[in-house]
């Protein structure tokens, strides 16, 4: 409980000593799509003069995991406008980090640990009245587990809905 904190505090400093004009905060919702990531939620943000998203992530369920991804995006265009809003695309390059912290003892040894590697978002975003941002992204990700021994994952591809809010 107490990291999950601090981790929390450190993503919320970021986003407010960044120096940024604006700040769009918000809720996104994992969808399982792999081995690496479960069910869940998790607290992201991004920077308006940052092509940079941050998200901290938990499952909450009897799979304690607990990760951090950073992205970069390399392009957020316009497909269209609907109304006063545009609809935009994206894709970027990034990383993720992970660690499953659960006590079962039905938990296989090499699902435990910690894993990280090279993830390449891609999705749909939406600005409404240049303070809410909805978006989809599926995100095909590989990388590799550190511990209790070190090796690869498979391709996977997680999914996220969510929105920022931005202030």
């Amino acid at each position: 409980m107490k990291m999950k904190k601090v981790l929390l505090i450190a993503v919320l400093m970021l986003a407010f000593a960044s120096g940024s004009y604006a700040n769009g905060i918000g809720l996104q919702y994992n969808l399982n799509a792999g081995e690496l990531y479960t069910n869940g939620i998790a607290i992201n943000m991004k920077m308006d003069d940052q092509p940079l998203v941050l998200a901290l992530s938990y499952y909450l369920g009897d799979q304690k995991t607990l990760g951090l991804t950073a992205d970069y995006w390399l392009f957020n265009n316009r497909i269209t406008v609907t109304g006063n809003s545009d609809v935009n695309w994206f894709a970027g390059v990034g990383a993720f980090l992970s660690t499953r912290f659960d006590d079962d003892d039905k938990t296989k040894e090499d699902d435990k640990g910690m894993k990280g590697g090279v993830r390449i978002p891609l999705g749909v975003n939406m600005m409404i009245d240049k303070k809410i941002e909805p978006f989809f992204q599926v995100v095909p990700s590989i990388g590799l587990h550190f511990s209790p021994n070190i090796g690869a994952t498979h391709l996977y591809f997680p999914m996220s809905i969510g929105f920022r809010i931005w202030f």
